[in-house]
């Protein structure tokens, strides 16, 4: 909503700034037993119902990106560079945007754990929906910089 507020002052001339905005639909599918917030006593969750969203807002050389999670520092930081490599001089995440998705992590950091309720060392893995969403994230911000949101 604000976006959209910015951008029609900006198409109407009356402010000085270039607005950019964008999003996609990320729509995971449930790898695993899944008892995140909502899900305690042994029920879990089999699917994701709802759509869900990342968003990236550009102002000017500022570029934020709305992810639906927690970001572990690596996906983090090659998102900053990503959005960097794009033309952003300032870049932001904004994580647990619209949603909570629990941990996210890069795939190759992805270790399943045996047992999803006593994870050991594969805590982060434990409370996260799925290996996938590292990866769909990557793709839906490179799709999203490709729409030319910075000029």
């Amino acid at each position: 909503m604000v976006a959209r507020h910015f951008q029609s002052a900006w198409q109407l001339g009356k402010m000085g700034i270039n607005i950019g905005y964008a999003q996609d639909i990320i729509t995971p599918t449930v790898e695993k037993p899944c008892y995140l917030a909502g899900f305690g006593r042994k029920r879990r969750a089999v699917a994701v119902h709802d759509d869900l969203y990342v968003r990236a807002l550009a102002l000017d050389d500022v570029l934020l990106f709305a992810v639906p999670g927690e970001l572990l520092p690596k996906l983090g930081l090659n998102y900053r560079q990503m959005m960097k490599a794009a033309g952003a001089e300032l870049t932001g995440i904004i994580g647990l945007a619209n949603d909570e998705l629990g941990y996210i992590l890069p795939r190759e950091a992805f270790i399943t754990p045996e047992n999803y309720l006593e994870p050991g060392n594969s805590y982060e893995e434990s409370m996260s929906v799925s290996a996938a969403i590292g990866p769909l994230l990557t793709r839906a911000l490179q799709e999203l910089l490709e729409s030319r949101i910075v000029e």
